[in-house]
């Protein structure tokens, strides 16, 4: 099911930012100068993977705000997280930094307890130093780490909840594993919420350069979003990702203990004994659909202030997402389906409608934003 014009990846460490990829591609783009500084707009889309219109990772994911943003700008279609874990995902975007450099491997510890990251301002504060009024809410650092380090922060607005009373399914794993239609209403979404807070920003005058982030928690377990959603996706429609038969069989076993041993998520076999494949992709593709109609509402409130020509946005997220490839579920390999990441980079001076190919990393975002902003 993947986009077979996509190139084979070659990964490698990184030397050069997204910034020069776009002009080793022949892709324009224009510096800011010191008269005006553009805005910043980053939203960040939790445990997203290529399942988006304009990657093709899945024949009937429908995402039309994504797929016009990405006309808008450059689509980096090779791009890839540095852990396919959370934390030090965004850990690591956030500091500039390789998990190897600064100790951040897994859901802890937090960037204050790395010596190393504590050196190194955060990407929030070093637009802040710069003269930017920064404000953010949702999931755009792991946990409480959002309130710590994201000045002005709007909260996280209830974050993956709600949760209903009892599970919605029969896997009697970690609460958050489970999918379904609930609650009633978007309104109840935290993601709602965190979009029309960050209409509320775009509709405000601020007095300096506006650093905006906001990050949705969607597609991220539990797999939930209003039926409405679901319904787009009609259960006995719904197209199971491509699988090889006996993929694993040129893994040791060691290497598949690697994959499978004391994780979260379910395991193919417990999705498959209790017919819970296509359940699982239609509560992703519903929940990929449900956010990238809030990521729209964001968008649309950019086109219609005082910013719109003026701001670079920054779509993205921490991590790809297996539903079922390689018999997989969730992150946490190092096979595409959990290192690649959707990118996109829009704004003035970048061509537009340009598709990227060349290998870029989450770790090019900062140092980009700060050439993009002439800092």
């Amino acid at each position: 099911m993947k986009n077979p014009d996509r190139p084979t990846r070659k990964f490698f460490r990184s030397s050069f930012t997204a910034a020069a990829v776009l002009l080793a591609a022949g892709v324009p783009f224009a510096r800011a100068g010191e008269e005006q500084k553009p805005n910043i707009l980053l939203i960040a889309i939790d445990d997203l993977n290529d399942w988006i219109g304009c990657l093709g990772g899945h024949p009937q994911a429908k995402t039309p705000n994504l797929d016009r943003l990405a006309a808008r700008g450059v689509l980096f279609s090779n791009a890839h997280c540095q852990s396919p874990v959370c934390n030090p995902s965004r850990a690591s975007m956030m500091t500039s930094l390789y998990p190897a450099t600064s100790g951040i491997y897994f859901l802890s510890p937090d960037l204050s307890e790395s010596p190393v990251a504590t050196k190194n301002s955060l990407l929030p504060k070093r637009f802040q130093e710069d003269g930017y009024y920064v404000t953010a809410a949702g999931k755009l650092f792991h946990g409480g780490q959002n309130a710590k380090y994201l000045p002005n922060y709007g909260g996280n607005f209830g974050g993956f909840r709600p949760l209903p009373k009892k599970k919605l399914t029969t896997y009697p794993g970690h609460p958050l594993w489970d999918w379904g239609a609930y609650p009633e209403k978007d309104e109840e979404m935290p993601d709602h919420k965190i979009a029309a807070w960050g209409v509320e920003q775009l509709q405000k005058k601020h007095d300096k350069p506006l650093f905006l982030a906001t990050g949705f928690y969607r597609p991220h377990v539990p797999q939930f979003a209003p039926q409405k959603w679901f319904d787009i996706f009609p259960i006995d429609e719904v197209q199971l990702p491509a699988t090889a038969k006996d993929d694993l069989d040129d893994l040791s076993p060691y290497a598949v203990n690697l994959t499978r041993l004391k994780h979260v998520s379910p395991t193919h076999e417990w999705v498959l004994e209790n017919e819970e494949w296509k359940p699982l992709v239609q509560s992703y593709l519903a929940c990929v659909s449900f956010v990238d109609a809030q990521a729209g509402k964001v968008l649309d409130a950019l086109e219609k202030s005082n910013y719109k020509d003026n701001t670079y946005i920054v779509l993205y997220s921490d991590h790809g997402f297996h539903l079922g490839e390689k018999d997989r579920w969730a992150k946490r390999s190092l096979w595409e389906d959990s290192t690649q990441v959707p990118m996109m980079i829009i704004g003035p001076g970048i061509a537009k409608g340009k598709v990227c190919t060349k290998p870029v990393e989450l770790l090019d975002i900062y140092p980009t934003l700060l050439e993009l902003a002439g800092l």
